[in-house]
């Protein structure tokens, strides 16, 4: 439910954003809240939402689309079938693991293609979401701007977003 209900693991990110839960968790993962330092004199809040199938070892809003395509309680080979469409409809090699690769470190060994389109996903959310002026907080509201992404992600053969995000 995206929510941390009681008797659910629940954690902090340390420096860089590295996150740990116990071994024996094997669930997906949601993010909510908190705040983004990109430098020592810059950082936002971030208030969205990024979800994770289980067994993801990033949470990207690439996996957020993954996981919601895949739906709650995913078998390992939904998951396969979710980051398939995906990775179609966003124009990224098929066999791109998009659940345990993390852009940045990709981009920083000098391949930026996959963290173009992460940046390309998480923007057209963000955008989609500036369009509505509501009470609902950030969070629902990107869940909204993901679900709906996801049903046109589904009706669609066209790639969304080529591989250089655009």
């Amino acid at each position: 439910n995206g929510i941390a209900d009681e008797g659910e693991q629940t954690t902090t990110t340390g420096a860089g954003g590295v996150y740990k839960f116990n071994r024996f968790c094997n669930a997906s993962t949601v993010l909510t809240g908190g705040t983004n330092v990109v430098s020592d004199t810059v950082s936002y809040t971030f208030t969205g939402l990024l979800k994770a199938p289980k067994g993801s070892t990033v949470i990207t809003p690439i996996t957020t689309l993954i996981a919601e395509i895949a739906g709650e309680n995913a078998s390992i080979a939904e998951i396969k079938a979710a980051q398939k469409v995906v990775a179609t409809l966003l124009d990224l090699p098929e066999n791109t693991d998009l659940t345990h690769i993390d852009p940045i470190a990709k981009a920083e060994e000098g391949d930026e293609s996959l963290l173009k389109t992460t940046l390309a996903v998480q923007q057209l959310v963000s955008e989609i979401a500036k369009l509505f002026t509501t009470s609902t907080p950030d969070a629902d509201l990107n869940q909204l701007v993901i679900s709906k992404l996801v049903e046109t992600i589904q009706s669609s053969s066209t790639p969304l977003i080529d591989a250089d995000g655009e």
